[in-house]
């Protein structure tokens, strides 16, 4: 089996955090590769809609099996992913809400807010959003 391929993208308000992310999958570049999508600095301004649309077809198109998208509050991002056919776009600031929503409605892209912190890391919200499966 491959790795899995994700289409990882933020706007400015989630640049830091998508750099947090993005050193995971580093870290497991063994289980994980991926492309970004998203704001190349933190003072680009590129709308946080554009990248969940970029992302999301993407996904949509199967180049990749899953992505991630990250923005303030990770609103925006799952309204707009959604708009895309064949997207499943959650979006999740614990990781007990990422891991049920692949296992029950197999959620294809992650939206993560890095404004809200409940607990969960982000890393950790992803690393058990990337390792459920779908109940079939």
């Amino acid at each position: 089996m491959g790795k899995l391929r994700i289409a990882i993208g933020s706007d400015s308000r989630g640049y830091s955090t998508k750099h947090a992310i993005m050193e995971y999958l580093d870290k497991n570049s063994d289980e994980y590769v991926y492309t970004d999508f998203g704001v190349v600095s933190i003072n680009d301004d590129t709308a946080a809609s554009y990248v969940a649309r970029e992302v999301a077809k993407s996904v949509s198109s199967k180049e990749y099996e899953r992505g991630i998208v990250v923005d303030g509050l990770g609103i925006i991002t799952s309204i707009e992913a959604n708009k895309v056919n064949g997207v499943r776009a959650i979006s999740a600031s614990l990781m007990l809400v990422a891991e049920k929503s692949v296992q029950d409605y197999n959620a294809n892209i992650l939206c993560i807010a890095s404004d809200i912190n409940m607990g969960d890391s982000p890393e950790e919200i992803v690393n058990i959003w990337l390792k459920a499966k779908h109940k079939k």
